[in-house]
């Protein structure tokens, strides 16, 4: 479409913006005098007729809607194969704009913004639509002083007989979506109130909370990473404002503000000089919880959130079940990161400093004792309860602060099989012995090498991902002047998959001389098709395990490694390499820390 084309009645001016739905133009309506602005589906996705539906549907959902803080739906409508609806036109400038000028918004001001839009999702909420896709370019800021939400663009209507908005589907903007948008579940009006909170939060401290390099790691951020203190960022900000925002952005949705209404009752009372009921209630039902754990469900104050009572360490006998049910929600994030495709990105929201790489699976494991201590910290509130047992401390090279998530050392924790070379040893109190008994035999160590250790890496799994992730290795390890031996001679080695049978494999390198075995297994979790402007391609998921063995001592050196793949065969070497490097440093450091 170009500048003074005609679509319908309209007479195109200017195209506004492009985005993954489609284009957006601003318009001359003739017959009334008056600018418009067009939304129409865009050209790669007007083949796909569930698409072309849902786009009219809600289109139409939306058109149904009259608020002052709404931009209005005149019409909508087909062009040449190609649906569109025409809306208000506002005249001024985007929330974005006023960020990006202000650096930071006046906090009286903001919530004055916050307010105003709250109203306006409210209305549509009224009316069963869930925006969606809210953030600061699709909040305006009129030239009378007024506040606008716009673009309905993607937007959910509950009909209950339509199923075209599956659950699922990757839909809004990185840096705004909510928890359960991240974690693949259905959406309702407190994902709005969610991402109304990240732009509060944008508002008031001049940038986002959540910060990443690509979108599995943005989702997990999103889940787990902690909010930072709004005050740490700005000062004027007070404690009610922080407890309002702190109430948008609570990671469970249940105790989250649980309608629009809500907000702006509690940001009407702050500007009166009150205490926002909700928030208040909120954090006094918090407190309460923390110190009477048994509180009853009657006692909460009506309308208020109910207070989250930890529940207590897990029998041990159902750690692996849990740690596993860990592993399949960390796969359903990964899911929903292939849809990522069809998110509208404002260009600079995602690759900002402090960011997380792809194949992240979490930051920090926090150990919490069984009395009641700090929860391990997981995937946002979802995993509450996987403390860790008998006051047992993780070991200090268990934590990592690397982009790459070290695995439980313990056996039967991590989701893999136990490591056959690790073994325990009981001390026993010495007893007579019959006179009969046999001697038991003694085993004699063969004396310790006197060189540098000679190691060995074997990498298992899809070639695409294994062979790359072999070699990063074996060239850290080369380029720190490690002895580094060539598989490929030893006749008796039989490599297995994802463990299976490792004691075979230690022996075998031993036996010609070994010192460290480093094993790397790539194992295939999964497949999904994308769909993306008329092209389809095949996704593979997998885990990533790496383990380095100390043969002598039968001991792993530290922690395995565990990272989550995504990868198409076009990007499969990248990948590899970006999980690769920084366990190859830690495996460097590891090494020279023993041999030193």
């Amino acid at each position: 479409m170009t500048e003074n084309t005609a679509i319908g009645k309209y007479d195109i001016v200017d195209e506004l913006g492009r985005g993954g739905m489609g284009v957006v133009y601003k318009a001359w309506e003739e017959s009334l005098q008056r600018f418009v602005a067009i939304k129409m589906l865009g050209d790669q996705l007007v083949q796909d007729q569930t698409v072309v539906e849902r786009f009219l549907r809600e289109a139409r959902a939306v058109a149904d809607l009259n608020h002052p803080n709404v931009v209005q739906v005149f019409a909508v409508d087909t062009f040449e194969g190609r649906p569109y609806f025409a809306m208000e036109y506002v005249e001024g400038e985007s929330l974005t704009d006023l960020i990006h000028t202000s650096q930071r918004v006046d906090p009286k001001r903001a919530v004055r913004i916050v307010r105003e839009a709250a109203a306006g999702l409210a209305a549509a909420h009224a009316k069963e639509v869930v925006h969606r896709d809210i953030k600061p370019d699709n909040i305006m800021m009129t030239k009378h002083g007024g506040v606008k939400v716009v673009d309905f663009g993607i937007a959910k209507v509950d009909d209950p007989d339509s199923k075209l908005t599956a659950t699922g589907m990757m839909v809004g903007t990185p840096n705004y979506i909510s928890p359960e948008v991240c974690l693949g579940q259905d959406v309702d009006a407190r994902s709005d109130i969610f991402s109304l909170g990240i732009v509060f939060f944008e508002m008031l401290a001049g940038e986002t909370p959540f910060k990443a390099d690509s979108p599995i790691a943005m989702m997990t951020a999103v889940v787990q990473a902690e909010v930072p203190d709004i005050r740490t960022l700005n000062p004027d900000v007070d404690e009610e404002m922080r407890q309002i925002l702190s109430h948008m952005l609570h990671k469970q949705r249940e105790f989250r503000y649980q309608g629009c209404q809500e907000i702006i009752d509690d940001l009407t009372a702050y500007l009166e000089g009150n205490e926002p009921p909700y928030a208040t209630a909120a954090m006094e039902d918090a407190t309460v919880a923390m110190h009477r754990p048994d509180i009853a469900a009657d006692t909460v104050a009506a309308g208020a959130p109910q207070p989250i009572v930890k529940p207590k360490s897990a029998p041990r006998a159902n750690r692996a079940g849990q740690v596993g049910w860990v592993l399949g929600l960390l796969l359903i994030v990964g899911a929903a990161a292939g849809s990522w495709y069809y998110v509208e990105q404002p260009p600079g929201d995602v690759g900002r400093e402090g960011a997380s790489p792809a194949a992240q699976v979490t930051d920090e494991v926090v150990a919490a004792a069984d009395d009641g201590g700090e929860t391990a910290t997981g995937v946002a509130a979802a995993l509450t309860g996987l403390e860790e047992q008998d006051n047992a401390a993780i070991p200090a090279d268990a934590i990592s602060s690397t982009p790459v998530q070290q695995a439980s050392q313990n056996a039967g924790q991590d989701g893999f099989a136990q490591d056959p070379l690790q073994v325990e040893v009981a001390v026993l109190a010495e007893q007579p012995s019959p006179r009969t008994a046999p001697a038991a035999p003694v085993e004699i160590e063969p004396p310790p090498p006197t060189g540098p250790p000679q190691l060995v890496v074997i990498a298992s799994g899809d070639p695409s991902i294994s062979t790359v992730v072999e070699s990063v290795l074996e060239g850290a390890l080369l380029a720190a002047d490690f002895e580094v031996m060539d598989e490929s001679f030893f006749n008796d080695l039989r490599i297995g998959g994802f463990n299976a049978d490792l004691a075979q494999m230690g022996q075998s390198v031993r036996a010609n001389g070994g010192d460290v075995l480093i094993f790397a297994d790539v194992r295939e979790t999964g497949q999904r098709t994308l769909s993306f402007y008329g092209r389809s391609e095949l996704q593979i998921l997998a885990n990533l395990q790496v383990r380095a063995l100390l043969l002598r001592e039968k001991r792993n050196l530290g922690a395995p490694w565990l990272a989550s793949l995504e990868y198409v065969p076009l990007n499969a070497s990248d990948t590899a390499r970006e999980v690769a490097e920084p366990i190859a440093d830690e495996l460097v450091e590891r090494l020279q820390a023993i041999t030193q």
